[in-house]
């Protein structure tokens, strides 16, 4: 029904969202999708849009979704990084490893960072660590 926001991207990624935590992930990427065609650049959609694709197990679109809205902010998440990494890392596609990695040196220094991840970008863990 007309007036009711159904054309409102913030109230569309709400509904997407708690589609996702009743894993209907199809459902939240549907509405993730629809808030990115009224606005390609809403962060908050492509990082749904990104999480909709990891449960649906599709790692390279979900990482390519995750890093755009990585990209998009000034200081990402850790969170939103991590789910970048796991979704590269699960991904049969060539994703730059190398990209996530200097966004969580940069900023997350103190963070242990994903064994798996280091030892695809050929790096040893800091003892200690």
């Amino acid at each position: 029904p007309e007036g009711l926001g159904w054309e409102d991207q913030e109230l569309l990624w709400v509904v997407g969202n708690a589609a996702l935590e009743m894993l209907e992930a199809e459902i939240g990427l549907d509405y993730a999708q629809h808030c990115l065609r009224l606005d390609p650049l809403f962060t908050n959609a492509l990082i749904l849009k990104g999480m909709c694709l990891s449960q649906l197990e599709r790692w390279a679109h979900a990482a390519g979704a995750l890093r755009k809205a990585a990209q998009q902010l000034t200081t990402p998440s850790l969170e939103l990084l991590q789910a970048w990494t796991t979704a590269a890392l699960k991904s049969t596609a060539d994703i730059d490893l190398g990209e996530i990695y200097a966004l969580l040196a940069r900023h997350y220094p103190d963070h242990e960072m994903d064994q798996k991840l280091l030892e695809r970008l050929g790096l040893e863990p800091l003892k200690g660590h």
